[in-house]
């Protein structure tokens, strides 16, 4: 797993193309000027088959096929993230329970 503090540093994450990504979770709005749109539009120009995973306020859609979250929810993030791992990897489905969720916590 590769984390970033800021949209900046996930940027040149994303550009640096030398840890690959099944997949991207972002919140939509980042501090700075680098936002989560912008990160998925990155991401997206490697994977472009692949959906990002948004955490996002407000409605909005994405003509890209990403997931957009709202409310934002611990489980509903698990269950997209999981989702994504196992269809990637055509691994059997994972059910989330209370282990899970507080391992991730």
């Amino acid at each position: 797993m590769v984390t970033a503090e800021n949209g900046e540093q996930a940027f040149l994450i994303l550009r640096d193309r030398q840890h690959p990504m099944d997949w991207l979770y972002t919140r939509a709005n980042l501090p700075v000027l680098i936002d989560g749109w912008i990160l998925a539009d990155e991401y997206h120009d490697t994977y472009p088959t692949r959906p990002a995973v948004i955490a996002a306020g407000e409605a909005c859609s994405s003509h890209r096929g990403d997931i957009v979250l709202r409310p934002l929810s611990l489980t509903a993030v698990l269950e997209i993230i999981c989702g994504l791992i196992t269809a990637s990897h055509n691994l059997p489905a994972v059910e989330i329970g209370s282990e899970l969720q507080r391992y991730a916590a």
